[in-house]
């Protein structure tokens, strides 16, 4: 499948509140109505400004992941009449022209505990890579990949997922992607998670490795799956 991550900036006219409060309805329920959707979550970032101590804050409020089948779905989104209602209340809530997407191909090598909608939520630190200059694209794909064995020492980690930014969408477009990589440590509470990162010099030593962390963004987020697994 292919993850689409959508990052999200506030309308500087809405408090915080305001903002979550019509992510989750009515633009969630619009949201839904779109059938190509195969997964879709909302990172709720946690804080004015989400991240992680050691990293970046994030620039966004928060975070949609949505997948679909393939690539060919996706590029049809916009297109699709179920999209429409969704497409038009983004203005709603979203300081739309800098509105942000990266479209990613998934890896998760700790799948963690099944869990459906209406489960508890976890909670999630995102970590969002730039490639250090010396550093090529392979070296960096095969760093992010052996990251794992350092994400899977955290203390308390419940779900591990990386994604790279799908080649094929970027090459056709000719653009570059946002960000170079995506990580997403899952803990069971925000208590767990703020114990595993708190004093992280070992995950941050190694990201620093083959990642500008300077150039990146991180955000600390309270997930909440409208619809999972696939529907």
């Amino acid at each position: 499948m292919i993850k689409v991550s959508a990052f999200l900036p506030k309308r500087a006219d809405l408090t915080d509140e305001q903002f979550h409060a019509h992510w989750r309805h009515p633009h969630g329920d619009l949201a839904v109505r779109t059938q190509r959707i195969r997964r879709y979550v909302q990172d709720h970032g946690v804080g004015p400004r989400p991240g992680l101590p050691g990293f970046p804050k994030s620039t966004y409020l928060g975070v949609a992941t949505v997948w679909f089948v393939s690539l060919e779905s996706f590029m049809g989104l916009h297109g699709d009449p179920d999209f429409a209602a969704s497409h038009a209340d983004e203005g709603s809530f979203l300081d739309v022209p800098r509105l942000g997407w990266l479209i990613l191909d998934e890896q998760i090598p700790l799948p963690g505990p099944p869990r459906q909608v209406g489960d508890a939520e976890y909670a999630k630190a995102m970590v969002f890579l730039k490639r250090r200059a010396d550093v090529d694209e392979t070296a960096f794909a095969e760093a992010v990949a052996s990251h794992t064995n350092v994400a899977l020492s955290l203390p308390g980690l419940a779900r591990f997922n990386w994604a790279l930014p799908n080649p094929r969408f970027y090459r056709e477009r000719a653009i570059a992607p946002l960000f170079d990589a995506s990580l997403e440590y899952c803990f069971d509470d925000l208590a767990a998670l703020d114990a595993a990162f708190t004093d992280a010099p070992a995950l941050r030593d190694d990201l620093a490795r083959f990642a500008d962390l300077g150039a990146g963004e991180s955000f600390r987020a309270i997930e909440e799956r409208w619809f999972w697994p696939d529907r």
